[in-house]
């Protein structure tokens, strides 16, 4: 018990002496297109990705003076526009609103984050709730993001896409950001790199859906 207490005390320690070491190692772009053949299919969809007052920043009491929660969030947009100019056509970042004429309109909000440890040691979880929207009459939808990251070496994935006329799939390499610094820091860049991952994912399922709409007159 007095060695899991020192443990504790150790841990929190490190954390209060990050805080006041500035800044903190967040990539600004958490998601990284490694490699991708030049004819990797796009679909035809314009997606808006839209930054608001509640995306503003992470929730956390970590950091001291450096504002990690505001550099989770900025990092966090760019990590989900990166994927999203990956799969579709056309993909833009706005603050407040975005213009008229999109496909998609995406606005994150009730971003969450949680550091806790397991069995297998030190993880971080970042959530946050997309709301979309396909048109001023459609229904919103949402989407429910989730990254969660641990400390070592940076994630990479393959990510697969078939041509709208049924041509073989091509494959495209991601990557999270070269980050090599404390535990807690690496566990917080692989979070953002999977919740962008996440976007990806359910991002090309819902601008499929939309081009399959589109295909039938809906």
């Amino acid at each position: 018990m007095f060695f899991r207490r020192l443990h504790l005390l150790w841990f929190c320690a490190a954390l209060l002496v990050a805080g006041c070491a500035s800044p903190w190692a967040i990539a600004r772009h958490p998601f990284i297109v490694s490699e991708a053949p030049p004819d990797f299919p796009r679909l035809p969809v314009h997606v808006a990705l839209v930054r608001t007052a509640a995306m503003r920043a992470f929730p956390t009491q970590i950091g001291g003076k450096d504002p990690i929660g505001e550099r989770l969030a900025a990092a966090a947009m760019e990590g989900m526009l990166a994927a999203a100019r990956l799969l579709v056509a056309q993909a833009d970042l706005y603050d407040a609103a975005a213009p008229a004429g999109y496909d998609l309109v995406c606005t994150p909000t009730n971003p969450f984050l949680e550091i806790r440890n397991d069995r297998d040691g030190l993880v971080v979880t970042l959530s946050l709730e997309v709301v979309v929207r396909d048109s001023a009459e459609a229904p919103v939808r949402g989407m429910l993001l989730t990254g969660e990251g641990r400390p070592g070496r940076r994630p990479t994935a393959p990510i697969d896409a078939r041509p709208s006329d049924g041509g073989p799939a091509k494959t495209a390499g991601v990557m999270g950001a070269p980050i090599y610094a404390s535990p807690l820091e690496e566990a917080l860049n692989n979070a953002l790199f999977y919740l962008s991952l996440d976007f990806a994912e359910k991002l090309r399922k819902r601008a499929q859906k939309t081009v399959e709409q589109r295909a039938g007159g809906q």
